[in-house]
């Protein structure tokens, strides 16, 4: 499998999408009678033909699905990162974040946080492009920016609830953690959380949680984060 296309619908209809027929078409120069490898972004793969070289309704035969074989092994890791200052950093953190196995991504609102809007449609459209590169089949979520007070007021669907601060504490290690098939991770801003957002963490049941020796940028921490749970629980 060497280029992945996203087609959500691809056990009800038989039409590739216009970005990503535009991208077949025109940019890679696919012809009709090309097979594409395709996936649902919902744990299938497929083989496709295409039958019409027209970008706006590019109709293709489906030729095959099939389930991820590693689709249910993966665990749930959502990733919840303050906003950082700049548009490019959050944005290579989601791409590398999901290539490593984000399985969803909450930009967060917090006392320190440089800001608290981000153009999301940007952000989905990165997540989908990791997702592709990645040759992965599950598409990640994408949420607005939230406030880490409502987003622990939530009823989030989580086995455990991870936190990444500097002040003094006992932490662990991922590494040292049991397998969880579920986890939400909280990453600060570079001016950290709060010690009282921190608490409230802890009331919410968080670990907390050391990345390592040294002290990392805001997307650094996420990246990593990402990184040691998915060797956790693979």
């Amino acid at each position: 499998m060497n280029q992945l296309f996203y087609m959500p619908h691809l056990l009800e209809e038989s039409v590739l999408g216009f970005d990503e027929a535009k991208h077949a078409l025109k940019v890679l120069r696919r012809k009709a009678g090309d097979i594409l490898e395709v996936t649902n972004g919902e744990g299938i793969f497929g083989k496709i033909r295409i039958i019409s070289e027209n970008e706006k309704n590019c109709l293709v035969e489906i030729l095959e699905t099939y389930p991820d074989p590693y689709f249910a092994q993966q665990p749930s890791i959502h990733l919840c990162v303050a906003l950082t200052k700049g548009n490019d950093r959050f944005e290579w953190m989601t791409e590398k974040a999901i290539e490593l196995g984000a399985t969803r991504i909450t930009p967060l609102i917090t006392q320190f946080a440089e800001r608290s809007k981000i153009r999301i449609d940007r952000i989905e459209k990165i997540a989908l492009s990791a997702m592709k590169q990645s040759l992965r089949s599950k598409l990640p979520i994408i949420d607005e920016p939230t406030k880490l007070s409502n987003l622990l007021s939530a009823k989030m669907e989580h086995h455990s609830l991870l936190i990444a601060h500097c002040y003094p504490s006992e932490k662990k290690r991922i590494s040292e953690l049991e397998k969880s098939k579920n986890s939400m991770v909280l990453i600060g801003p570079e001016g950290d959380f709060s010690e009282k957002e921190v608490q409230l963490c802890l009331q919410h049941n968080a670990l907390n949680i050391d990345l390592g020796n040294y002290r990392l940028r805001t997307e650094t921490a996420a990246v990593a984060a990402v990184n040691q749970l998915a060797a956790l629980n693979s």
